[in-house]
Order: C-alpha cells, then structure tokens, then sequence
C-alpha cells in the first residue's frame, strides 16, 4: 500500500469516527460522559461518584454489548410520527427499527443517568423514558405491517421484542417509575399477542414458540418486591440528604413529586431544620413497612386489612415524609399485579390454543396442559389460585378474578375494558359461555 493511500485511509477512519461521535455523542467511555445527545437534545450526565453518592451501582457493560448503546442511537434516527400513515411512519423509520431490533438482542443495558449530578436521581428517566414509549409503538406498528401481510412469525419477533425492552428499562439504573414504565411496555406486548393468539392463524411451531417466550417472560418478569427495593434505596439516600442539608429539601421534593415543582417549600425546610432527626426515624420506621407488605403475595397485600395506602392514611400529621414520599409506590401494586395477571393469562390462553391445533378439541381441565404444554401452570395473583377455566363443547373462559379479589362469574369483556371489567377474561368467542 503506498503512503498516499495509508494516509487517505487513515482520514477517512477519522473523519468517519469524528462524525460518528458527534452524531450519537458515544464514545468508547459511554458511561462516563459528561454530555450526551440524545433524541436531538444534549444532556449532561451523572460522573461515578454522584452515582454511588445515590446508592446505584455503576455497571460497566462493553459498548457493543450495552442495549443503551443502541437505544441512544436510535433515539437520534427517530421521527416522530407527525400526521404520516402508519405504514408511512414504519418506512420513515427503518434505521431505528434496524437499532432496536439489535438492541433486543442484547441482554445487559446500562443507561447513564441524564441530567445535573445535583438533580435527583429521577430526573434520569426523562430524555430517554418518551423515546421508549416511542420505539413501541413503532415497533407494535410494524408487527401488525407484517401479520396483515401473512409473515406471522415476523410479527411476533416484534412484539417479543418489547419484552427484551422491558427487561432492559428495568435493569438500567432502576427507580420506581422505571418499573412502571417496564409494566406498560409488557402491557402493549401482551395485547398485541393476545390479538395473534385470538386469530387462530399461528401453527403449531409459532405457538410453541409464544409459550416458550412467555414462559421465561413469567420467569424473569418485574417483581413489585425488587422494585419496592429501588425505591427504598432512593428514598432512603433522598431523605437522608434532606436532613442533612434542609437548604435542598424543597428541590428534592420537587422532584419527587412531579407538577409540584413550583410549590413553596419553605415550612417543609424550616420544620426539617427543627425536627429531622425525629422526621427521618418516622420515615424509617414506614419504609421498613412497606418493604415487608411488598413481600405479600398481591391477593394478601391487596386486601383492605393489609393495604398500604390504609396504613399511610392512619400515620399522624407529623409523620410528614413518609405521606409526601410513600404513598405513589403503595397505590402502584395493583399495577404489577395487573401486569403478572394479563402475561400470565396470555401464557395459558397460547397454551390452550396449542393443545386445540394438536387434539381438535380445547382442554377438559387446565390439569391437562401441565407437562406437554407447560411445565407449570401460573397461579392468579389476584387470588393466589389456579386461573378459573370453564369450558362447554368447543367454547370455553379464562378469566382472573382481578382487582375486586372476588370470583365474578367471568363478568368481564373481550377484548378488555378493565376500568369496568370485574374479571379479567381470554376466549375463544366474544360469546359468554355461561
């Protein structure tokens, strides 16, 4: 190779490496940046040591093995969708469909936490959390693009790929909201496949393929306990430093409660002044409390002699931060049971439809799909039973019995309204059995 040509190969590598970090602003040291573009915007980042200063690990992950890494990007090539067509906007964004679907194929992400390192540590969530909601429904759109033109199998690898997304929202830098936000995406996974399953048009292998899936979906899926535990962390390290410099008290709880921003916190930094000590022991004593009702099964927590939200509203006045901190995480446990039921039900309703493509007939008994179908068959958090399955000829229920802990008949609708659902159901006809 003569010296011209090493030399203009050496420019081209640069120039490429120059535009490449301006573009995405990743580098080698992606963690450790000190600013970041991200969906357009730059933002700075949190160093090391204000990290460990707010109780979260630090996990050094290789840039090709980080999901973050390709979330980032994506967020760069990502158009919003505007007033184009669905099919238009899946074209507009083929670049970032190509980014998160590498992603997904990742299995560690590790995120850097967006924003002043004198900002709480939820401030983390708000560049990339609105690009997440974004790529699924993009990627939602683009599977139903390829199930109405018949490639079936396609379709699922989309929505399976949410469950890699979720996966990865929750191991990256968790807080609580994070976790909601890994709830909702699963949420959107489970309708869309519900939807498949219902069509009668997966075979045999794809089916097996769903339950396979949603088996380790059920396996590794968010946990309200491991939450409850990051957000006991954070808490905890937030209220430590409100008592120990009440100067940043009303900032801190202007983070911690979003639209209160603007509030005057004055009286909270005078009374934290006076009475912190006693403050952060009352806070204490409620955290410990809600760590252990988090370890309830959801049918026993829920019930109204158990539930947070009660305990809470009997704490006198002057417990003051466990009622400004506290009752946000309390009220989201139905969430979680929300989402474990719907997954769960989705897990069963493929299986029951396996064993009808196998044996021209749907199961007498859920007992019949142990073994063949599932290895397990998931208890209804709601009730800490077997999911209730009523079948008649070739019609047959699914239900939960959801947020009223209360066998309701399969008093429910499908597809699901479940503000006014009293039970939580999966058919195989919009027509009710009983």
């Amino acid at each position: 190779m003569s010296k011209g040509s090493a030399i203009f190969i050496l420019f081209i590598l640069l120039a490429g490496g120059g535009y490449y970090y301006y573009d995405t602003r990743i580098c080698s040291s992606f963690l450790s940046k000190k600013k970041m573009e991200v969906g357009g915007k730059e933002y700075e980042t949190w160093p090391k040591d204000a990290r460990e200063n707010a109780g979260l690990e630090l996990r050094r992950v290789a840039n090709g093995k980080n999901a973050a890494v390709f979330y980032v990007k994506a967020s760069n090539a990502f158009e919003e969708r505007g007033g184009a067509s669905e099919d238009r906007w899946v074209e507009q964004n083929a670049q970032c469909l190509k980014l998160l679907h590498r992603a997904a194929k990742r299995s560690k992400c590790e995120f850097p936490i967006f924003g002043s390192d004198h900002d709480c540590a939820y401030a983390q969530a708000l560049p990339i959390m609105p690009a997440i909601r974004g790529f699924s429904r993009l990627l939602v759109f683009e599977g139903r693009r390829q199930w109405e033109r018949g490639a079936y199998n396609e379709a699922m690898e989309c929505y399976f790929a949410l469950t890699a997304t979720s996966s990865h929202v929750r191991q990256s830098n968790a807080v609580f909201v994070v976790h909601l936000v890994a709830v909702a995406l699963e949420g959107m996974r489970d309708a869309a496949v519900e939807e498949c399953l219902a069509s009668g048009k997966l075979d045999k292998q794809e089916l097996r393929k769903t339950i396979e899936h949603y088996s380790r979906a059920v396996r590794e899926g968010p946990r309200f306990v491991d939450a409850m535990q990051d957000e006991k962390n954070m808490l905890d390290n937030t209220v430590k430093e409100m008592v120990r410099r009440p100067e940043i008290a009303g900032k801190l709880a202007g983070w911690m409660a979003p639209g209160a921003a603007d509030r005057d916190y004055s009286s909270l930094v005078q009374v934290i002044r006076e009475h912190g000590a006693q403050l952060q022991q009352e806070y204490n004593r409620s955290s410990d409390a809600l760590l252990r009702w988090s370890r309830m099964p959801s049918w026993e927590a829920l019930r109204p002699e158990n539930d947070f939200t009660n305990y809470l509203d009997g704490l006198p006045d002057t417990c003051l931060l466990s009622k400004m901190f506290l009752p946000a995480t309390a009220k989201a446990r139905e969430s979680f049971a929300r989402g474990q039921a719907q997954t769960q039900g989705v897990l069963i309703f493929a299986a029951i439809k396996l064993y009808e493509k196998k044996n021209g007939r749907p199961p007498r008994a859920l007992s019949e799909l142990k073994g063949d179908y599932l290895s397990e068959l998931p208890k209804d958090p709601f009730s800490g039973r077997d999911y209730i399955y009523k079948v008649r000829g070739n019609d047959w229920i699914l239900y939960s019995v959801w947020e009223n802990l209360r066998d309701d008949g399969g008093a429910g609708s499908w597809p699901h309204k479940r503000k006014r659902d009293r039970d939580f159901i999966w058919r195989n006809t919009r027509l009710p059995v009983d």
